[in-house]
């Protein structure tokens, strides 16, 4: 029953996390059939493999996967020389590709990782670097100042050069965006693993786990135990939990902080076995009327309790922020107290549900309803897959995640989207519609006084704009067809400013939005300005606002008669 242990392993709630680095993963015994390989390492190996003269450098924070990437990358290469438990040195070279890895810069020294660096751009072979990105900053431009460009690079803007390409998306499939101009005559590469989105490697680690053949003895000699019972209820369970896991990461990603790999991994590790043992007799349980269930454990909590002593992993930290469990509406309510409705969930979760609803019916406090509605989240026991975005309070999350694993689905979506968005620039431009245009004026910043009558700024007619998906940002986005100079005048379309747009044009007026995306906004504004800048500037544009969102348009205009200019008004 040595997985529970291996499992407990990945997270560090007991102060163990034994398997949480890379090194113990990958030379651990279930390393082989629980990992998931990385996409990108397909990648990496074409270079290296069509290459002799390359030099990639893998960064990004710790615990997103970069040393387990070089790790993967050296057994596929190199298959004989690398087995399962050999111990990976600080310098790897393996000779059939010429290929050196560098295993951590980040732990070496200043003077080292210069030396390092030096000796990579200036011999031939093969590099792989991996490093965290602080200490890659620290020290590779004073380690490139005497090396041969092949643009004209002066030293101070080495740096400059090196932040640019770790804030580029990556194209997994094809990395040659991340290419910087030739260095002593070796292609360069820079891959900032911290743009790369995880989620799915976690989800299909997860999967690996809890297909794992072990968990067939476990249930037979352990049927009662708390993990046994947390297992099935996942397993019978898994296409609703995996989404939900999913749509969980996506909101984090998005509103919250983005999770490296093994953040995720801990976090689902721990919600599956609570740091409990099979052995264990400490459980974190204060009654025998109180269950560990992936529902509770996954938001933590312990039945209805703070699960206090996971707090301190990052992961539930996060997802504590969604406040798990707080009422959504009526519709979710009335499903929750009625026995009837979960007459064909299968066992054992269909029992922990009734006896939740009988001590819901008994309770003055009603605190197993949260924990009713964390279960109709996570297990997806309802068809209404709405009540997944009323749980996380995201009016977009369902779409924005089909699109991201289907993403030709949004030509399905994408004129309801357009129109929703342009309805909403004008709202958040003008302060009303315009079935035609979307117009720019000045108003206050504020919306405290509704001004009746506004100065026009600009008007750009909505036929001109487009709205398309970016495959490689997995986001829509909308943008003119025709901007000027080749200059792309674009909005991405996160989630969060997907949501604002939602919520403001049905009326929800109490709809916030973080100032990150109400800058974004603001940009966009202005390159519309800027695209409409030919005005005519003998004449100026009032904008009257009615009262059904249209819009009156009066142009002033100055007329020359003799000696004197008469103001003349049209509209």
């Amino acid at each position: 029953m040595e997985l529970i242990n291996y499992i407990n392993s990945l997270h560090n709630l007991n102060a163990s996390g034994t398997n949480s680095l890379a090194e113990s993963q990958v030379n651990s015994s279930y390393f082989k059939d629980i990992y998931h390989p990385f996409p990108i390492v397909e990648s990496l190996k074409s270079i290296i493999s069509k290459d002799q003269d390359a030099i990639i450098i893998l960064t990004g924070h710790a615990g997103d996967g970069k040393s387990t990437i070089a790790f993967e990358l050296l057994r596929e290469l190199g298959k004989e020389e690398y087995p399962q438990e050999y111990q990976f040195k600080e310098h790897e070279y393996l000779e059939k590709n010429e290929l050196n890895v560098l295993k951590d810069m980040s732990e070496l020294s200043l003077e080292d990782r210069k030396s390092w660096l030096r000796k990579a751009f200036n011999s031939s072979g093969n590099w792989l670097i991996v490093s965290n990105t602080g200490p890659l900053l620290t020290s590779i431009a004073s380690s490139l100042e005497k090396t041969n460009w092949t643009s004209n690079f002066k030293t101070h803007e080495i740096e400059s050069k090196i932040l640019e390409f770790l804030d580029k998306d990556i194209a997994i499939e094809d990395i040659s965006n991340l290419k910087l101009d030739n260095v002593n005559s070796k292609e360069f590469y820079i891959v900032n693993i911290a743009k790369l989105n995880n989620i799915e490697v976690a989800l299909n680690i997860f999967k690996n786990i809890i297909n794992h053949p072990e968990w067939q003895q476990i249930i037979q000699k352990h049927p009662t135990h708390p993990i046994s019972i947390n297992y099935c209820t996942i397993k019978n369970h898994y296409q609703d939990v995996e989404e939900s896991i999913r749509l969980t990461y996506l909101y984090l990603l998005n509103y919250e902080k983005r999770m490296t790999l093994r953040q995720m991994l801990a976090h689902l590790s721990v919600s599956l076995t609570a740091g409990m043992s099979l052995s264990n007799d400490d459980m974190p349980f204060k009654n025998s009327a109180e269950t560990l269930l992936f529902s509770d454990t996954f938001f933590g909590y312990i039945g209805n309790r703070i699960w206090h002593k996971a707090k301190d992993l990052k992961a539930i930290d996060l997802v504590s922020r969604i406040h798990a469990g707080k009422y959504t509406g009526i519709e979710v309510e009335s499903f929750i107290t009625d026995e009837s409705n979960f007459e064909l969930v299968s066992e054992p979760l269909k029992s922990i549900i009734i006896e939740y609803i009988k001590n819901d019916k008994k309770s003055e406090s009603h605190h197993e309803k949260a924990a009713l509605r964390r279960i109709l989240f996570m297990y997806g026991v309802n068809e209404n897959k709405n009540t997944k975005s009323l749980f996380l309070g995201s009016t977009s999350i369902y779409k924005f995640n089909n699109w991201q694993i289907n993403p030709d689905s949004f030509n399905n979506e994408s004129r309801r989207v357009k129109r929703l968005c342009e309805k909403a620039l004008n709202l958040f431009y003008s302060g009303s519609d315009d079935k035609d245009n979307i117009n720019i004026t000045l108003k206050r910043s504020d919306s405290s006084v509704f001004q009746i009558a506004q100065l026009m700024v600009c008007s750009i007619a909505k036929n001109s704009f487009r709205i398309d998906y970016d495959n490689q940002k997995q986001l829509p986005f909308i943008h003119l067809k025709k901007p000027k100079d080749s200059e792309n005048v674009r909005l991405d379309l996160s989630l969060p400013l997907l949501d604002y747009i939602e919520n403001i044009v049905i009326g929800d007026v109490t709809e916030s939005l973080n100032p990150i995306y109400k800058a974004q906004l603001e940009r966009f504004k202005l390159s519309l300005i800027d695209y409409a800048q030919d005005v005519d500037d003998d004449a100026i544009t009032l904008v009257r606002m009615k009262s059904d969102e249209s819009v009156n348009k009066l142009e002033i205009y100055f007329e020359q008669s003799g000696n004197h200019k008469i103001i003349r008004m049209e509209g």
